[in-house]
C-alpha cells in the first residue's frame, strides 16, 4: 500500500516562507495602487475607484506567482525574502536608471515634432507633468509595477521556460517577453491621455518602455528586484533632471 511522504520541517518553512513573501509584496504594492486612485482623472462616468480593480488583481496574482518562482530561481528580494543584496549593486542600479531616463527623455524632446499629433497635449518625457506624476511614478511605477512585471510575470515566464531550455535562455527569453508585456500595458494610459493617438505616438510609447524594461529586468535578475525597483524610480528622476538640460 503506497503511503503519503509526511511534510518535512523544511516543507513547512518553505510555506512559510512562500506565504509571508506573498502578503509582504501585496502590501508593499498597495500604496502604488491607492496612488492611481487618488491622481488619475478617471474616463467620464467611471469612480475612481474602478481604476483600482485590474491593479489589485495583477497585483495579487503576481505576488502569487514572484513568491513560487523567484526563490526557485535564485532571484532575491531583501523585502520579500530577506536576501542579502549589495549597497553598490543597488546605487548602481538607481544611477544607470537615471542615466537612462535622462538619455531617453532627451531622444523624446528631440522627437517630439514626430510622434506628436496636431493638438495633441501628450507631454515628452523632458516636460514637467507635476508633483502628482512623479508621485504616480515613483509609488505605482517604481514599485507597484515592478511586482508585477519583473517579481511575478518575469519570475513565472523564466521557470516556466527553464523547463524547456537551459536556463540563461530562458532567463534571457523572460527579459525580453515581460520588457514587450511592459510596454504593452502602458498603451491604455497613452489612449487615457490621448483618445485619438498618432502611429508614431503608439511606436514611441512601446519603444522607450520596452528598452527601460529589458534594463528592468535584467536588473531584476542580476541584483535583486530592488535593484529594479530603484532602477525605475531612478528612470522617473533622471527624466525629471532633463527638463533642466533639454
Amino acid at each position: 500500500m503506497k503511503t503519503e511522504r509526511a511534510a518535512s520541517p523544511r516543507d513547512h518553512r518553505r510555506t512559510s516562507t512562500a506565504f509571508a513573501a506573498i502578503l509582504r509584496a501585496v502590501a508593499l504594492g498597495l500604496p502604488g495602487i491607492v496612488a492611481v486612485v487618488l491622481l488619475v482623472p478617471p474616463p467620464p462616468r467611471i469612480p475612481a475607484i474602478a481604476l483600482a480593480v485590474n491593479p489589485a488583481i495583477l497585483l495579487c496574482a503576481a505576488a502569487f506567482a514572484g513568491s513560487f518562482a523567484a526563490p526557485r530561481l535564485g532571484i532575491r528580494s531583501a523585502i520579500l525574502l530577506g536576501d542579502t543584496l549589495s549597497l553598490l549593486s543597488l546605487f548602481v542600479a538607481f544611477g544607470l536608471g537615471a542615466v537612462l531616463g535622462l538619455g531617453l527623455a532627451g531622444l523624446d524632446c528631440a522627437t517630439a515634432s514626430i510622434w506628436r499629433g496636431p493638438g495633441s497635449n501628450l507631454p515628452a518625457l523632458c516636460e514637467p507633468t507635476g508633483l502628482a506624476s512623479l508621485a504616480l511614478g515613483f509609488l505605482y511605477g517604481g514599485v507597484t509595477e515592478e511586482l508585477i512585471m519583473r517579481w511575478g510575470v518575469l519570475s513565472i515566464l523564466a521557470l516556466g521556460f527553464s523547463k524547456l531550455m537551459p536556463i540563461r535562455w530562458a532567463m534571457g527569453l523572460a527579459v525580453i517577453l515581460s520588457a514587450a508585456l511592459f510596454a504593452l500595458a502602458h498603451l491604455p494610459a497613452l489612449w487615457l491621455t490621448t483618445p485619438d493617438p498618432t502611429n508614431a505616438a503608439l511606436i514611441r510609447t512601446l519603444v522607450l518602455n520596452t528598452v527601460a524594461g529589458l534594463v528592468f529586468g535584467a536588473l531584476h535578475l542580476r541584483s535583486g528586484l530592488e535593484a529594479a525597483m530603484l532602477s525605475h524610480i531612478g528612470f522617473h528622476c533622471g527624466a525629471l533632471a532633463s527638463g533642466a538640460v533639454f
